[in-house]
């Protein structure tokens, strides 16, 4: 009953899914959690689940950290991007501005001159 905490814990940490070891091993520091109780009252000490549970305890507290700080370095990536993708959309819209108003000087333009060469026939 003691090891059923444990129980099929090392088949998901002998992969290279990070989010399936990290939940196994977080799930398995929860089910020996509920059973070091009955370890203590039983003065059971220096048995392998007893540490195990520490070990699980440790892998789950540091395991997030390096996934946390890679989120961040993400979050800070996209927010620069995104603003550089603002400036050069208000950059695009502005050129877009520009070259409307120059075909719409330019299309007056040729309606004065098609008016002018039909006014010569």
């Amino acid at each position: 009953d003691m090891a059923k905490a444990t129980e099929g814990v090392l088949i998901p940490l002998r992969t290279q899914d990070e989010e399936s070891t990290c939940a196994a091993v977080l799930w398995t520091v929860f089910q020996t959690r509920g059973k070091m109780d009955e370890f203590f009252n039983a003065s059971i000490s220096d048995h392998s689940l007893v540490s195990s549970e520490y070990v699980f305890k440790f892998l789950a507290s540091n395991s997030g950290f390096e996934k946390v700080d890679r989120l961040e370095g993400l979050g800070t990536k996209l927010t620069k991007e995104l603003t550089k993708c603002s400036d050069n959309n208000g950059t695009a819209r502005r050129k877009a501005d520009i070259a409307t108003n120059l075909v719409d000087t330019l299309q007056r333009k040729f309606n004065a001159l098609e008016l002018k060469v039909g006014k010569l026939k």
